[in-house]
């Protein structure tokens, strides 16, 4: 019996060694989140990101118990921002406000310090919204169809302005053109605010614009808007149909998502995911959003790694076929 006792003590003793070693590593996995978290944005602060993290952000706050904080990080096409993310300790505690940029700058630029897939995991998409096709009123189109009647009747003397070389705009123009099979001479700008200057003052007949810089002018007259460019009809013009319901399989919708360093724990991950998702699915965030000209587009984990995939190869696809590369 006095065997017995000494030996179930000893067990006793190293069970509650073992339990005293494990104690930190369990209260830590726990705990999460101990310590503030970062917001990384690729983008300066005021400009149309920026908002969209900061109410993510404050949610998030509010959710974890700990303060998140916007960190805006421009500059380099936004890969500064991304590198610094992808090389973050994959702890949780460092977040990407991810743009359309993260799945397209690897085909579009020669030298790329990350791979989308490789280095990052998908936590949700957060955003999405569609550019607006909008001509000069001095186009005589009223619709894609026409837009496109009048590209093959007269081909290489339509025009197309965007933001630059790589830009959004600039894309969704090239893409058009390959599903469309017309060729709308592309005109770019170093930056939007001067292209759609210019389209203004119809210096060039078509644009792909965002509907935050455009549809003022739309609504006025002076530009008229004949489509979006998102697979369906946008609750921002309902009035607008599709590119795709005339040009088969054309989208092109911009988005905003999170994402973390890959190796992220996927217990952190699924946290952050179903806090994300609550806040980007309440009503005050959702009229927050709107006001700010996009929609919110909550996604499962799986979901949002899936896009992240197909986002890559389909902007391959498209930035190959028109010879696109930057240094």
């Amino acid at each position: 019996m006095r065997h017995f006792n000494s030996d179930r003590r000893r067990a006793l003793s190293w069970m509650t060694v073992l339990g005293l070693a494990a104690s930190p590593l369990a209260l830590a996995q726990d705990s999460y989140p101990n310590h503030p978290l970062r917001m990384v944005v690729p983008y300066p602060p005021g400009g149309s990101t920026d908002p969209i993290a900061r109410i993510i952000s404050r949610g998030l706050s509010d959710a974890l118990g700990q303060p998140v904080i916007v960190d805006n990080k421009p500059g380099g096409g936004t890969m500064i921002a991304t590198e610094f993310v992808a090389r973050a300790p994959a702890d949780g505690y460092t977040l990407l406000l991810a743009a359309g940029s993260l799945t397209v700058n690897p085909a579009l630029y020669r030298k790329v310090n990350y791979d989308p897939i490789k280095d990052f995991t998908g936590v949700s998409l957060a955003t999405s919204f569609p550019l607006i096709l909008h001509v000069h009123p001095s186009l005589p189109v009223h619709s894609v169809r026409e837009l496109v009647a009048l590209a093959k009747a007269q081909p290489g003397k339509l025009s197309f302005g965007s933001g630059g070389v790589g830009a959004a705009n600039h894309l969704a123009g090239e893409m058009f053109n390959a599903l469309a099979g017309v060729n709308i001479l592309h005109v770019p700008y170093k930056g939007g605010a001067q292209a759609l200057t210019d389209a203004l003052g119809g210096q060039f007949q078509v644009m792909f614009g965002g509907i935050e810089q455009s549809l003022p002018h739309v609504r006025s007259g002076r530009l008229r808007g004949i489509a979006v460019t998102s697979p369906r009809p946008s609750p921002l013009v309902p009035e607008l149909p599709p590119i795709g319901d005339t040009v088969p399989g054309y989208d092109v919708t911009s988005w905003n998502g999170v994402v973390v360093p890959s190796g992220t724990r996927p217990e952190i991950v699924t946290r952050l995911n179903t806090e994300i998702v609550k806040i980007l699915r309440s009503a005050s965030t959702q009229e927050s959003l709107l006001k700010l000209g996009v929609t919110p587009f909550p996604t499962a984990v799986d979901e949002t790694n899936r896009f992240l995939v197909n986002e890559v190869a389909r902007w391959k696809k498209v930035i190959d076929a028109a010879g696109i590369k930057l240094d």
